[in-house]
C-alpha cells in the first residue's frame, strides 16, 4: 500500500505539470485530435480502470482539464476500438496475477486461484 501511494503521489505531481500546460479541451491542444492525444490515451484508459478500483488514483478536482480530456478521449470511437473489447477484463486478470496491493480491490469471485510456479 505504501509503495502504491508513493507512486500515485508521484504520478499526481507529474500530472500537475501536464494540467498547467494544457491549452484547452476537448483535446490536449484544443479542438483537434493530435499525436499527443493518441499517445496519452492508453495511459489515461489504464488510470481510469485503476481509479474505478481505487478511487483517488486520479483526482478530478486537482486535474479538471486532464479529467475532461480523459473523458473526451475515452468516448472517441477510434480510441475505444484501439483495444480488444475485453481489454479491461484482461487488465484486471493481469493485476490479479501480480497479486500486488491493487489486486486487493478486485472481486475475488471473478478470478482464478493463483498457482505458485516453481522455478524447478
Amino acid at each position: 500500500e505504501r509503495e502504491f501511494n508513493e507512486v500515485r503521489d508521484e504520478l499526481l505531481d507529474r500530472l500537475d505539470h501536464i494540467e498547467k500546460v494544457m491549452i484547452g479541451v476537448p483535446f490536449f491542444n484544443g479542438d483537434a485530435f493530435s499525436l499527443v492525444d493518441a499517445s496519452y490515451a492508453p495511459l489515461l484508459r489504464l488510470l481510469e480502470y485503476l481509479n474505478e478500483l481505487k478511487p483517488g488514483t486520479l483526482d478530478a478536482v486537482r486535474h479538471p482539464k486532464i479529467n475532461t480530456w480523459k473523458n473526451n478521449l475515452l468516448t472517441l470511437s477510434t480510441v475505444r476500438r484501439s483495444c480488444v473489447p475485453e481489454f479491461k477484463t484482461l487488465y484486471h486478470q493481469q493485476l490479479w496475477q501480480r497479486q500486488g496491493y491493487i489486486s486487493t480491490f478486485l472481486d475475488k469471485t471473478k478470478h482464478a486461484a493463483i498457482v505458485k510456479k516453481s522455478i524447478y
